[in-house]
């Protein structure tokens, strides 16, 4: 695990990635975005509206600070995120990765976003290490969507203990791993976590 974690520390610097603008209408989603990527060397800035986003992108080209990614929701009032994405292309050219945040099914995103220069469309709730990997794929060359996990892979019958204080995040979070077939037991904070993890039978989570 340390060095699972080493490794993601290292992964942006060591490919020069150190500039990232998020593009969501709620403030709360790009600071979220800005967490998840602290201590990783990562400069986060965002925008709440497309036409922010793309001033950004082109201020930040014209003095020759190009963001490394631009990150961007699809649903957003005025102009959305496919629009956003396109604009962005326009004025920054083919090199920056563009890639769109979505809640909705992924195949869906995809159609919708034919032709709009989107590098790769990512699942809300952002997670960095879904970043890393649609980053690694798409420096590796091999470009399209993250490749379908092997048929027989499956998360049905794993148990998970979950520290979360909101109550609606809580009951979110079990619907989806229900989903999968998980079971979730959620506690309110990192202390009653420790406490039910060391009073746990060996495996159980």
């Amino acid at each position: 695990a340390v060095a699972g974690l080493e490794q993601d520390d290292a992964f942006w610097l060591r490919h020069s990635i150190t500039r990232l603008l998020a593009v969501d209408d709620e403030e709360d989603i790009c600071l979220g975005i800005q967490s998840a990527m602290e201590d990783t060397g990562v400069e986060v800035a965002y925008a709440t509206s497309g036409a922010k986003a793309v001033e950004m992108a082109a201020q930040a080209c014209q003095k020759g600070q190009e963001f490394h990614i631009i990150l961007t929701d699809w649903q957003m009032p005025g102009m959305d995120g496919l629009e956003t994405a396109r604009r962005i292309r326009e004025a920054v050219g083919d090199d920056v990765p563009i890639l769109i945040l979505t809640s909705h099914d992924l195949e869906d995103a995809r159609e919708a976003g034919k032709g709009q220069g989107i590098d790769m469309f990512l699942p809300k709730p952002f997670f960095r290490s879904s970043l890393q990997r649609a980053m690694s794929q798409l420096l590796d060359g091999s470009g399209g969507e993250p490749q379908p996990e092997q048929e027989d892979f499956s998360l049905a019958g794993l148990k998970v203990l979950a520290a979360e204080d909101n109550e609606i995040n809580a009951e979110i979070l079990q619907e989806l791993l229900e989903m999968e077939g998980m079971e979730c037991q959620v506690v309110p904070n990192g202390k009653a976590a420790v406490e039910r993890f060391a009073a746990s039978a060996p495996g159980e989570f």
